[in-house]
C-alpha cells in the first residue's frame, strides 16, 4: 500500500501562548510550512491567547507570503477575543473548523498556478505549550 504525500500540514496547539513561546510557535509552523504545501494552524483548544500571540500570526502571514504557502488558523474562544480587537476587519485567514480551514487551503493551492496538489489528509504535530504557573 502507498500513501500519498500531505500536502497539507496541520500544527495544532494547546494551553497557552504568550510572550514566553510565540516565537517557538511561528519557528514551529514556519518550519513546518514547505514551498508547495498548506498550513492550517489548529488554535481552538487553547485556553489563553496572549497578545504576543497576535504577533506570532502576523509573522506566520509574512513568512506564508514569502514562500506563496496558502494558510488558515482555527481559531477558538481565547483567540477569537483577540482577533475581534487586533484583526477587526478579518484579515487573516481564519476558519471555524480544521476541516473548513482544509477547503480554504485547498482552494487557494488550487487557485495559484504550480501549486501542488491538495489531498484531504493532513498531518497532525501537536505542539505543547508551557504550564504557566
Amino acid at each position: 500500500m502507498s500513501w500519498p504525500t500531505p500536502s497539507v500540514v496541520i500544527v495544532g496547539a494547546h494551553g497557552a501562548i504568550d510572550v514566553t513561546n510565540a516565537h517557538a510557535m511561528t519557528d514551529y509552523a514556519l518550519g513546518q510550512a514547505r514551498s508547495g504545501c498548506g498550513l492550517i494552524l489548529d488554535l481552538s483548544t487553547l485556553n489563553f491567547f496572549g497578545t504576543e500571540g497576535f504577533s506570532a500570526l502576523h509573522r506566520v502571514a509574512v513568512g506564508c507570503a514569502r514562500t506563496s504557502t496558502a494558510w488558515s488558523l482555527v481559531p477558538g474562544p481565547a483567540v477569537t477575543r483577540l482577533l475581534r480587537i487586533c484583526d477587526p476587519q478579518g484579515l487573516l485567514p481564519a476558519a471555524d473548523t480544521v476541516h473548513a480551514a482544509l477547503a480554504t487551503v485547498t482552494d487557494q493551492m488550487t487557485a495559484h498556478p504550480g501549486a501542488s496538489r491538495a489531498t484531504a489528509i493532513g498531518t497532525r504535530l501537536d505542539m505543547p505549550t508551557p504550564f504557566l504557573r
